[in-house]
């Protein structure tokens, strides 16, 4: 490996394949019962007990601009490290494989289906015949503070 390149855990949501920094994935885990936040923004799904551990588990496809599905038992949570920000995590629909990518070939470009969620995308990269969709798993908690914000603003 380069000094430009690192790790990503690639994963499945709403047909289209994105990826973290492998560094900030602390695990998958198999869904868990969640209990609801009342007045929560569009973006929490709720909270989860998980080896006693509360964590907040967020609704990317909210915060990307997809169509948005209560999880299921086929859907997986990643939780994220300390570093991305405290005991949060994601729902996917499934996950992929883990690649090795050289910073290089990361180029940003503007999605139509993720306008408001330029903060989030470091970067995107071809892999194979896909378009690859990095995102930054540490601007996660502070998008949802700051859509919280502008929700807040227009009542």
């Amino acid at each position: 490996m380069t000094a430009t390149s690192q790790h990503v855990c690639t994963f499945r949501l709403d047909g289209h394949l994105y990826g973290f920094d492998l560094a900030m994935v602390r695990e998958v885990h198999p869904p868990a019962p969640w209990v609801v936040v009342p007045k929560a923004p569009p973006e929490v799904h709720g909270l989860v007990n998980l080896r006693g551990r509360i964590h907040l588990i967020l609704d990317l496809r909210q915060m990307l601009n997809l169509k948005s599905l209560a999880p299921s038992a086929d859907h997986l949570f990643i939780l994220f490290r300390e570093v991305a920000g405290e005991s949060f995590g994601i729902v996917v629909d499934a996950i992929g494989e883990i690649l090795s990518i050289d910073g290089k070939d990361l180029e940003w470009k503007e999605t139509e289906r993720n306008p408001k969620s330029s903060k989030l995308i470091d970067g995107v990269l071809t892999h194979g015949e896909e378009i690859l969709t990095l995102l930054r798993a540490n601007a996660l908690l502070g998008a949802l503070s700051h859509n919280r914000v502008k929700q807040g603003a227009g009542s």
